[in-house]
């Protein structure tokens, strides 16, 4: 099993493509450093075609704090993660994306 997969944020543009992650933890994220921003907000779909943003229990939007080559744990929002089929990252916030300089890679670890 493979246990990452490949979120890619085009130059000039600030959402990844999306990826299935159902029946798997999404647990991790490899930031390069090319990466532009200090934020990643997550939109979810139970279609992988029509994304919205993803908020948790309380009605906040989950956010995570980032940095360029970092690894970012994702255990503060594990429980808001499970039920989701399918995810985009955002760079920067949903009221202010941050578009990206170059093409960039985020390895998002994943566990069954």
């Amino acid at each position: 099993m493979k246990n990452t997969m490949s979120a890619k944020i085009t130059a000039g543009a600030y959402r990844s493509n999306g990826i299935n992650i159902k029946d798997n933890y999404m647990i991790n994220l490899q930031i390069p450093a090319t990466f532009v921003g200090t934020t990643i907000v997550i939109l979810s779909s139970p279609d992988g075609e029509n994304y919205a943003p993803l908020y948790d229990d309380n009605g906040y939007p989950v956010k995570i704090p980032v940095a360029a080559s970092r690894s970012v744990s994702l255990k503060e929002h594990a429980l808001t993660l499970a039920p989701v089929y399918y995810v985009q990252l955002q760079a920067g916030t949903h009221e202010i994306p941050t578009n990206q300089t170059a093409d960039i890679d985020i390895q998002v670890s994943i566990k069954r």
